[in-house]
């Protein structure tokens, strides 16, 4: 049998080569919540004033015609309203102002105020609550376009 030879324990053993400790990454702190929430609502409020400017510029002329009526339509069905509500609150609105006669402005306004709040459920709860747990996060979900 052949002899196999030891190392030498003189020898000087090799060196690991330097291994680098990457740095902890940064934690992420989020806004607070308020600033979120100021946020949200300023992009809520931006994205109603078209809708809401577009109808009144549209409830706002001097003559109340078919196409008038197909344009709030139009309006109500670009903003997804939806095809089954807003044919429903046309309908309200053109009954509404043929009943009452209603022409200025502040009146349409306030019909169509009254209508989306009827056609929206007055009862129901929208206030927004986003607080978590001490375990759990609040969230917020937005659902649309």
């Amino acid at each position: 049998i052949d002899e196999v030879g030891l190392p030498d324990a003189t020898a000087p053993a090799e060196e690991a080569p330097a291994v680098e400790v990457p740095a902890p990454p940064a934690l992420e702190v989020p806004e607070p919540t308020e600033g979120r929430l100021v946020r949200l609502r300023a992009r809520l409020a931006r994205s109603q004033n078209s809708l809401g400017k577009g109808l009144l510029t549209l409830l706002s002329r001097d003559n109340l015609d078919e196409d008038t009526w197909e344009e709030i339509e139009d309006t109500l069905l670009t903003a997804d309203v939806g095809v089954a509500p807003t044919q429903e609150l046309v309908e309200r609105l053109r009954e509404r102002v043929r009943v009452l006669g209603t022409r200025t402005p502040e009146d349409l306004r306030a019909l169509l105020r009254e209508e989306l709040i009827t056609l929206l459920g007055p009862e129901l709860d929208r206030e927004v609550r986003t607080e978590g747990g001490a375990e759990t996060p609040g969230v917020v979900m937005v659902v649309g376009v």
